[in-house]
C-alpha cells in the first residue's frame, strides 16, 4: 500500500465513523492561550479541530456564567462604536461570545467584573496527519506521525484499513466482506458503549422552565 492509498484509507474511515455518529468531547481552557483583552471584550484564539461549538463557561471575579452564543448576522453584534472599538448591545449582566474566522469573540457586561478564566466545550472534527508521498516508512519520522481518533476506535481504523487494502489492491472478495463486517459491527457497539460515557450530556445545556 503506499502513502498516498494510506492516506485515502484514513480519512474515508474517519468520514465514516462520523456518518455513524463519532463524537469526541473536548473542554480547553482559552485564557491559557494569551487572549487579547480590553474593555469587556476578550479575542482568544479558537481550537483548530472544531466540527460542534457546545458552550463556552466564562469565570469573572465573583461569579461564573455560560455565556450565550450569537451570529454574526444578529443585528446585536458589534452594533455601536464606543471609543475606538465595536461592541455589541448586552443584556443586563450578560455575556455573550461568537466566531470569526479562527477567533473567539467574548463580550461581557462590566457588572460581571475582570475576566478569570475561561472553558471551552466542543466536539472534535477527526483530522488525518498530511503524511508526505516520499517519506520512508521504516524511519523514525513516520513513526512520529500521530492520529488523532479516540483509543476506542483504534482497532476500527484498523479494520476499515484492511478492508480497504483487499478492496482496492487484492480484489478479494470474501476478506473484503469480513474486514467490512469486522468493522461495521465493532464500530456499532463501541458507539452505544461511549453514549452512556461522555463527559457532555447535551440536555445539561438546555434550560427549562418549569410551570407552577
Amino acid at each position: 500500500m503506499t502513502i498516498g492509498s494510506l492516506r485515502a484509507a484514513i480519512k474515508n474511515c474517519m468520514a465514516d465513523l462520523t456518518s455513524r455518529g463519532y463524537k469526541n468531547f473536548q473542554e480547553k481552557q482559552l485564557v491559557n492561550m494569551n487572549p487579547l483583552i480590553k474593555d469587556c471584550l476578550a479575542i482568544l484564539d479558537a481550537p483548530r479541530d472544531i466540527r460542534k461549538t457546545l458552550y463556552l463557561k466564562a469565570f469573572f471575579t465573583n461569579t461564573s456564567v455560560k455565556a450565550e452564543r450569537y451570529s454574526l448576522t444578529n443585528p446585536r453584534v458589534q452594533c455601536t462604536r464606543i471609543g475606538d472599538q465595536y461592541v455589541s448591545i448586552l443584556p443586563s449582566n450578560g455575556c455573550i461570545y461568537y466566531i470569526k474566522d479562527d477567533k473567539i469573540y467574548i463580550e461581557w457586561d462590566r457588572a460581571l467584573g475582570d475576566l478569570v478564566d475561561v472553558f471551552f466545550g466542543y466536539y472534535a472534527r477527526l483530522v488525518a496527519p498530511e503524511i508526505p508521498d516520499n517519506i520512508d516508512t521504516n524511519s523514525e519520522e513516520f513513526m512520529k506521525y500521530n492520529i488523532n481518533i479516540r483509543e476506542e476506535f483504534e482497532d476500527a481504523l484498523v479494520f476499515y484499513s484492511c478492508y480497504f487494502y483487499y478492496a482496492r489492491f487484492l480484489k478479494d472478495t470474501d476478506k473484503m466482506q469480513f474486514f467490512l463486517n469486522q468493522y461495521k459491527y465493532y464500530v456499532e457497539d463501541i458507539i452505544h458503549e461511549i453514549s452512556y460515557e461522555d463527559d457532555f450530556y447535551e440536555e445539561d445545556v438546555i434550560i427549562k422552565v418549569e410551570e407552577l
